[in-house]
């Protein structure tokens, strides 16, 4: 296959060690659909479901991950644009073409990593981008992830999101809120408010730390 191939001439060219997963056709893809995928190279026709249907599928668990399309036709590009990729190759792909668009992608990767919070439900699996999450709220033996493109209810514990997402700067302001400091614009004798106008009560046993951490938060980003 000629794009594995470039693979691994781009990974000895350039010092760059590739964990490369090849899917038969579409239906596999997005049901094996790796979370931890950095980049997709996507066929636009495949057996069975096609790049684009498939590239829908992987945007409804992956806002963020890069895709590039791989086509006969240049007029696809119009379409792979409504899923949010990167830049499309028109077959046959020749190297230089390929290792240029390689090196784009991958410098934006480095530029701005993203880190991510897996979301397991009982028949699917989401990946969110900690940029895009406000807050974790506690009711009733249930978590509530806010997020800009909406609310995810999920079955696991405060305690579990506290220690994954302390060290990434989210803070616990009260026994029901775990806030993500990226979002606080105001502290007041009430609470916090987030970007997304959400009024957060700030324990008053918490409030002193809570200041803290947002204070070290706000000062470690502007360094």
């Amino acid at each position: 296959m000629v794009i594995s191939e470039h693979i691994q001439r781009y990974g000895r060219e350039n010092a760059v060690e590739f964990d490369v997963r090849v899917f038969p056709d579409g239906d596999r893809f997005v049901d094996s659909y790796p979370l931890d995928t950095d980049i997709i190279l996507l066929d636009v026709q495949m057996p069975g479901m096609d790049g684009f249907e498939a590239a829908h599928h992987v945007r409804d668990r992956d806002e963020h991950v890069p895709i590039i399309f791989i086509t006969n036709l240049a007029q696809h590009a119009i379409r792979g644009y409504e899923v949010g990729a990167v830049n499309y190759l028109v077959k046959p792909v020749r190297y230089a073409a390929f290792a240029r668009e390689l090196d784009r992608v991958l410098t934006q990767i480095k530029d701005s990593p993203i880190e991510y919070l897996t979301l397991t439900f009982s028949n699917s699996v989401r990946r969110i981008p900690l940029p895009d999450i406000f807050y974790i709220e506690s009711d009733r033996h249930q978590m509530f992830i806010h997020e800009r493109s909406g609310q995810h209810v999920v079955n696991r514990t405060m305690k579990s999101f506290e220690s994954e997402l302390a060290p990434k700067g989210f803070f616990r302001s009260n026994h029901g809120y775990l806030v993500n400091l990226e979002h606080v614009v105001a502290v007041d004798q009430q609470g916090c408010t987030l970007a997304n106008g959400s009024k957060l009560a700030v324990s008053r046993p918490r409030r002193k730390d809570f200041l803290a951490a947002l204070s070290a938060y706000v000062g470690a980003r502007s360094v």
